[in-house]
């Protein structure tokens, strides 16, 4: 393989046309998604742009991490942000920053804190990737240590660094049609997107997730001066619902509201599933009311938070599973 043409951005390539960024003849875009533990501010324009145009990408994590858990904790963020969506290409962790963070640090100290968050995005389910430069790899990072990991190398130079085995060489910085200003530039030595899906990785083995069911009633925010009334009115047509709503909410007609509370209100006149509560009477067990709804004295007990199932009492209240 000769090589597939492709580009690196973030938030300082904008406004960017996608289509004419392809009918360049770049192949594959890697998008920052975040720095440290915050978005990169055009990624989700940046996603959508590749997305719409056809193009392949694969996303890089910019870190700011100084341990290893640290590195953990951005990586699980970043995959907070990631979820649902399947690149193409690598997953890959961005260490090279030059300033004071890494000063004073032991060469293993900071491959411990790349292999914790490369080890990380594999404990995803993605394809992981170092992206780094040549002098970290040569004086900063132990390459050996992390040879098992896919390397993105950056040496902006004419000819392909042979020192260190890489999938991605971005090579330098250049124009492409469709972005102002020039770009950085990389070729990729490997088939991602067929070794990617053959393995099942970056979200292409598992099934979409299912879409959140709509729930069976909106909200409001109740307003000075609201009663269950007034607002049963307004949003369900019907004052003498005001009971209805009440219970609905697991509150009574007789419980004080307040500005900023917020109410279920039922869709279409249909109540949202609430739980029954049952009043203890004098001579009541927990096991007695079990059998009653058909369940268990122990369901019943871890349901509503009692300690010890042979003690309640009369009025207390005992919610049933709906």
């Amino acid at each position: 393989m000769i090589g597939i043409k492709g580009i690196d951005v973030s938030k300082w390539q904008y406004p960017v046309d996608w289509a004419k960024v392809k009918a360049d003849g770049v192949q594959f875009v890697m998008l920052r998604a975040s720095y440290g533990k915050g978005l990169d501010t055009r990624f989700k324009e940046h996603l959508a742009g590749v997305t719409a145009a056809g193009l392949p990408f694969g996303v890089y994590h910019f870190t700011t991490a100084t341990t290893p858990a640290e590195a953990e904790a951005e990586i699980d963020w970043l995959f907070g942000q990631l979820k649902g969506e399947k690149p193409e290409y690598p997953v890959a962790f961005d260490m090279e920053d030059e300033g004071v963070r890494y000063t004073g640090m032991t060469k293993a100290e900071r491959t411990a804190i790349a292999a914790a968050a490369l080890a990380r995005i594999e404990q995803h389910g993605y394809y992981a990737m170092l992206y780094t430069n040549l002098d970290w790899l040569t004086y900063k990072l132990d390459a050996a240590a992390l040879s098992a990991y896919d390397v993105w190398l950056a040496a902006w130079r004419k000819t392909r660094p042979a020192s260190y085995a890489h999938g991605i060489w971005q090579y330098g910085g250049g124009p492409v049609d469709g972005i102002s200003g020039n770009v950085d530039m990389d070729i990729a030595y490997k088939d991602y997107p067929a070794i990617i899906k053959a393995a099942g990785l970056n979200g292409w083995g598992q099934a979409d997730p299912e879409p959140e069911p709509e729930p069976a009633y909106t909200t409001y925010t109740v307003k000075p001066g609201d009663s269950f009334w007034g607002i049963a009115q307004s949003q369900l047509g019907d004052g003498s619902r005001y009971k209805e709503l009440a219970e609905h909410n697991g509150m009574s007609p007789a419980d004080t509201i307040y500005a900023g509370q917020v109410l279920k209100i039922p869709k279409d006149g249909a109540a949202p599933a609430q739980d029954t509560v049952y009043t203890v009477k004098v001579g009541d067990t927990l096991s007695g009311i079990a059998a009653t709804y058909g369940t268990t004295y122990q369901a019943l007990a871890q349901y509503n938070g009692i300690s010890n199932p042979n003690v309640i009492y009369p009025g207390q209240t005992i919610k049933i599973p709906g």
